[in-house]
Order: structure tokens, then C-alpha cells, then sequence
């Protein structure tokens, strides 16, 4: 059985994986097949992470997510399926994208920790 501690270190690996593959697609003008399929994995293994998370805090199987993890699982499926889209569809936008993930990235962290709701 994994531990709490591994779980947590993969989640915080991947994330900043996600986030350094994905700002450097953003940033240079040319996304390489191989960092494409490199942030889809991370983007899979912080899933699997985070819920080998909540299973470790306590939440089981078919049991409602507190509303703190709802609102987080929505928001990373919002960066993980809306990054890919405005790469290929709105490459104009790929600057303000950025900007927009690290807001995000800044309020999945405070439900992350502080669990407020």
C-alpha cells in the first residue's frame, strides 16, 4: 500500500511537471510531440494521485467528495482539457493562457490546503 507521503510527492511532482512542460509550450512557438504526451501524462498521474490522496484521507470508494475536492478535480479537468484546446484552436491566446493557469493554480492551492468549504 502506498503512503500518504508518496502520494503526495508524485501529485507535487506531476503539477510542477504539468506546469514547466506546459509553460514552455506556451512560451516557444513550437510544441514538440514529446512534451504534448509528457503533459498528458502528468496531467493522468496527478488524477491517480490525487485520488490515492483522498482515499488516504479518508474519503472510500462511491462516498460524495467533500465540496473542497469537487471544486478542485473541476477546475485541474479545466486546465488539463482548456490548455491543450487553446494551444491547437487559439494559439493568439497562448500568453493570457498562461496567466489564466497560474490564477487557477493559485486557487486549486488554497482549497488544497486549507480545505475551506
Amino acid at each position: 500500500m502506498i503512503s500518504y507521503e508518496i502520494y503526495k510527492m508524485i501529485h507535487l511532482f506531476m503539477i510542477i511537471s504539468f506546469f514547466s512542460i506546459f509553460a514552455l509550450q506556451c512560451w516557444s512557438n513550437s510544441g514538440t510531440k514529446k512534451q504534448k504526451i509528457f503533459s498528458h501524462i502528468a496531467s493522468l498521474l496527478i488524477l491517480v494521485s490525487g485520488m490515492g490522496l483522498l482515499a488516504r484521507l479518508g474519503i472510500r470508494h462511491m462516498e460524495p467528495w467533500p465540496l473542497w475536492a469537487k471544486v478542485k478535480a473541476s477546475l485541474w479537468v479545466f486546465l488539463a482539457f482548456g490548455g491543450p484546446v487553446v494551444l491547437k484552436k487559439l494559439p493568439q491566446f497562448k500568453k493570457q493562457w498562461i496567466y489564466i493557469m497560474w490564477l487557477t493554480f493559485i486557487v486549486i492551492s488554497y482549497f488544497a490546503i486549507y480545505k475551506p468549504i
